[in-house]
Parts: structure tokens; sequence; C-alpha cells
């Protein structure tokens, strides 16, 4: 899926009430665009979590899944 749509840089706070506050929101240049989205994220490690050749080839270089 491809998104053509732009990306902010947010910076948000913790207040003292324990509510999150934004305390800047900036559009980013046109051309800068996330390496990966939390979708995207999301999707590939359900393949990996879910795909026994995915973990058998990880296995075989030496990743494990925490016990």
């Amino acid at each position: 899926m491809l998104f053509h749509s732009r990306v902010y840089n947010a910076v948000l706070a913790f207040n003292d009430v324990g509510k999150w506050e934004i305390e800047t929101l900036s559009l980013l240049p046109a051309e800068v665009h996330p390496q990966i989205s939390v979708e995207e994220l999301n999707d590939c490690e359900r393949v990996v979590k879910n795909n026994p050749t995915i973990q058998k080839l990880a296995r075989d270089v030496g990743e494990q899944r925490p016990h």
C-alpha cells in the first residue's frame, strides 16, 4: 500500500494531572518520509511471529525467540 500523506514531528509531554499535552507539532518538508510506519512494523512483527519458515531462518543465523 502506498500512502501519499505528509509527516509531522510531534513533541509530547506528560503533564502534572496525568494527561499528554502537545508541546510542538511541526509539518516536515514534503520530501521527508518515515522509513517505516507503525502499521508496517506491526504487520512485520505478526508475520515473523506466525511464519515457521522465517522463524527457522532466524534460528539458522543464531536468533531465537526470548523464553
